[in-house]
């Protein structure tokens, strides 16, 4: 599962709560609720949620190795200078 979203805050103080509420649908265009599922609107968008700051944290770690590995080689350069 997955889910795209973005939080605007246009006040001038910081967000401490969000409300976030959806509908789940199949394909065909059934809406899947609890009864089908056993599951929460809640659980799927916490779900989603958890998935979606683990792929920011993935990003972030990574623009941090890059960042801190100094000089980057390609790989034909590597093959190059080991005569592959």
């Amino acid at each position: 599962m997955s889910a795209s979203f973005t939080i605007i805050n246009g006040e001038d103080f910081d967000v401490k709560d969000v409300e976030i509420t959806c509908r789940h649908k199949a394909p065909s265009g059934t809406i899947i609720d609890k009864k089908e599922t056993g599951r929460t609107k809640t659980s799927f968008a916490r779900e989603a949620i958890i998935e979606h700051l683990e792929d920011l944290e993935d990003i972030h770690l990574a623009t941090q190795r890059l960042e801190l590995a100094g000089k980057t080689h390609s790989i034909e350069d590597v093959k190059h200078e080991l005569g592959l």
